[in-house]
């Protein structure tokens, strides 16, 4: 009698797997890797899927990061595979129940927003340079509405918003970590080598990417303190890290924008509140003064500028040296453009049309979110886009009245912190965490009551 032979699909998937990397090391002696890397990362965002939206909200950054630390990200491009992973998460969480419930109950305002990514593909038809606004559109249509939409989807609970929003602050440690460990080495590298500091940057990273991304960190954990949420005894030290990393970046919209989001917050909280929050902010003006004293030169000229009357020889003549006299230009071209006429009032330029101002230059917005609408979008434009904000806005301030919860206290300051950011620095497309955060406060507001639903 002929004897069964078994086979177990162990051993095979064990050798397939080593076959595999000894294979991929003909693409790169690394590949085996980050094959392995990638296979934990992707049983991790299984569980904690939340992350993709953090990381693709900060894509600049990571994809510049991972190009200069790791050269085969030139070749595959890491922006595309998170891409694919986010999209494939979102249209899976939607498919559920809980999902479904979500985008229904916050159908009104998606479809706003909607409304104003028709009216931006539809002002690429008269813009100056149609090739420009179409990529510009497209970069907006598909990152801006994943980070709008992917919230609604990831967010389902209370314990997932809590989730999102620990994996934010957790990033924002290992940075403000970064942060201040660099400026440390550089002072110390100054001391005994001689040499002078300069602005901060992690990882080849915009330093103001990055000072955004601690400012959100630092407000987040000061109105805690300040509404009571929590205890200064569990979040002072993270609070003075995250505050003290933003100023080192060098970058003074996200601290002003910090700090005009805790006092509005603070103040429309009422109460004890109120007075916790001035007292705070006596506080950080200390500590503002005292890091501005003991850093080095070389990172705090940049707030020195504030007050200094600099000028310099141009083509043009001499010009003041000063990055905020220059954006007030650049605000003042983009409301000349605006009232340029009766179409351009209603109208706008179109799509990137502001920066056929400068051809030659890379100044291709005015650092003023409201103004570049109105100068590519005209009037009818901007009433379009605020109609998301508007909605947005009106129950955000309905919450405040009320009880608000943790998360969403959280989500609040955080949406107030770059909404101030965005009046002062960045773009339709480098502003788009304002849509993520957004987006996680009304996915906060509405969990509780999709929750109310599924229970039977």
């Amino acid at each position: 009698m002929a004897r069964k032979i078994r086979f177990s699909i162990g051993p095979f998937l064990l050798y397939g797997a080593q076959v595999a990397a000894l294979a991929s090391t003909a693409i790169h002696p690394l590949m085996p890797l980050i094959m392995i890397v990638a296979g934990f990362a992707s049983i991790f965002l299984f569980y904690f899927p939340q992350i993709l939206l953090v990381l693709l909200a900060n894509i600049a950054f990571i994809k510049r990061t991972l190009v200069v630390q790791f050269p085969i990200f030139e070749i595959f491009d890491p922006v595309v595979l998170l891409v694919t992973l986010t999209i494939i998460v979102i249209i899976w969480r939607t498919l559920l129940p809980d999902g479904r419930l979500q985008i229904s109950a916050n159908r009104v305002i998606i479809v706003a927003y909607l409304m104003w990514v028709v009216w931006m593909f539809a002002a690429t038809t008269y813009a100056p340079s149609p090739e420009r606004a179409v990529l510009k559109w497209l970069e907006f249509a598909l990152f801006n509405t994943i980070l709008f939409i992917g919230p609604f989807a990831l967010i389902r609970t209370r314990r997932e918003s809590r989730v999102m929003l620990n994996i934010y602050l957790g990033i924002g440690l290992s940075v403000a970590i970064l942060v201040i460990g660099q400026v440390l080495l550089q002072v110390v590298a100054a001391l005994t080598l001689g040499g002078v500091t300069s602005r901060v940057s992690i990882l080849s990273a915009n330093p103001i990417g990055v000072g955004r991304f601690l400012a959100i960190c630092t407000a987040i954990s000061g109105i805690l303190i300040i509404s009571g949420e929590s205890t200064a005894r569990r979040w002072g030290l993270p609070l003075i890290l995250f505050f003290a990393a933003t100023i080192l970046t060098g970058s003074r919209g996200p601290v002003v924008s910090l700090m005009a989001a805790i006092l509005f917050m603070g103040l429309l909280l009422g109460g004890a509140a109120r007075r916790k929050t001035l007292f705070f902010m006596a506080l950080v003006s200390v500590f503002f003064g005292l890091i501005l004293l003991v850093a080095p030169t070389g990172i705090t000229y940049r707030y020195q500028l504030l007050l200094a009357r600099g000028v310099t020889r141009t083509a043009h003549g001499l010009v003041v040296f000063n990055t905020v006299a220059h954006r007030i230009e650049l605000w003042g071209l983009a409301l000349a453009m605006w009232l340029k006429d009766v179409w351009h009032f209603f109208f706008g330029d179109g799509t990137a049309g502001y920066a056929r101002l400068f051809p030659w230059r890379e100044f291709k917005y005015p650092h003023n979110l409201p103004l570049e609408v109105l100068a590519e979008y005209g009037l009818l434009g901007a009433s379009v886009f605020g109609l998301h904000l508007w909605l947005t806005a009106g129950k955000l301030f309905r919450r405040l009245r009320a009880r608000v919860s943790r998360e969403e206290l959280m989500w609040s300051v955080a949406l107030m912190t770059f909404f101030f950011s965005t009046l002062v620095s960045g773009d339709l497309i480098n502003n788009r965490f304002l849509w993520f955060f957004m987006a996680g406060f009304l996915a906060t507001v509405s969990a509780e009551n999709v929750a109310r639903t599924l229970t039977p």
